[in-house]
Parts: structure tokens; sequence; C-alpha cells
């Protein structure tokens, strides 16, 4: 009887960390998905910005009404990217991305070995969402989560 009762119990740890594993798998691509965005804007800003130099600094000699739009357009392409704070949207989703994998890895090993201490688990998870999160939010998070059903089932 005590042998059916630890295998319950072993049996319901699993569950419980697989179902934490699928979760959180899902959280971390959906962040990883985000932050490789967030990195294509923010190269495509930078090349926006670095553009209109090289452009003015070609035709500075024939052609001045064009440098002096162009001249506008840095600045403004400047002040887009401080103000939409690409970089460091793109910094915040690549820290929670590296943490959820640290996650993911932890449930790996606790998946692999016997005994371990569900409730210690639960706890550190818990933390990490209080502190990760729930501070970096995905805009659109249902799109990515389609996304990811179509690809993981």
């Amino acid at each position: 009887m005590k042998k059916k009762t630890k295998q319950n119990v072993i049996n319901f740890k699993l569950l419980t960390l697989k179902e934490f594993y699928y979760y959180y798998h899902k959280k971390q691509w959906c962040y990883n998905e985000k932050y490789k965005h967030y990195k294509r804007q923010t190269l495509l800003i930078d090349a926006l910005s670095t553009i209109p130099i090289i452009i003015s600094a070609t035709t500075a000699i024939t052609l001045t009404p064009i440098t002096t739009i162009i001249s506008i357009l840095c600045p403004a392409i400047q002040w887009i990217k401080k103000k939409t704070k690409w970089s460091e949207k793109t910094e915040n989703f690549k820290q929670s991305t590296i943490l959820l994998n640290k996650i993911l890895a932890d449930l790996r090993k606790h998946l692999r070995e016997e005994s371990c201490d569900i409730n210690k688990i639960i706890n550190e998870l818990a933390t990490f969402d209080e502190k990760i999160l729930d501070i970096v939010k995905i805009p659109n998070i249902e799109k990515f989560e389609k996304k990811y059903c179509s690809l993981w089932g």
C-alpha cells in the first residue's frame, strides 16, 4: 500500500512539473519572439538613422535642398528611437528570456530527479512571476500564444 501511495505522489509531482514546464515553455517562446521583434525594430531604426547621414554626405556638394531635408530627418528618427525606448524594451525582454531559459533548465533537472521539493519549486516560480513576468508584459500576447499553439500544439 505504501509503495502505491509513493508512486501516486511521484506521478502527481511529475504531472505538476510537466504542467509548469509547458506553461513556462510557452512564456519563454512568446518572450523570445517579442525580443526578436524588438531587436529587429531597433536595427531598423538604427539603419534609418544612419542612411540619411550617408546620403547627405555623398550629396552635400550638389543637392542642398535634399541635405536640408535629410538633416531634419536624422534628429526626428533619433527622437522616435528615444521616445519608443526600443533599446530598453529589447534589453528587458532579453533578460526575461534568459531567466525563462534558466527556469526551464531547472524544471528539466527536477523532472529528471525522483525526489524534489515541489513546494520549494512553486515558491521559486511564484517569486519569478512577481519579479519579472508582472513587470515585463508582452502587449498582444494572444497573438504570440496563438502562433505558439499552432506550432507546438
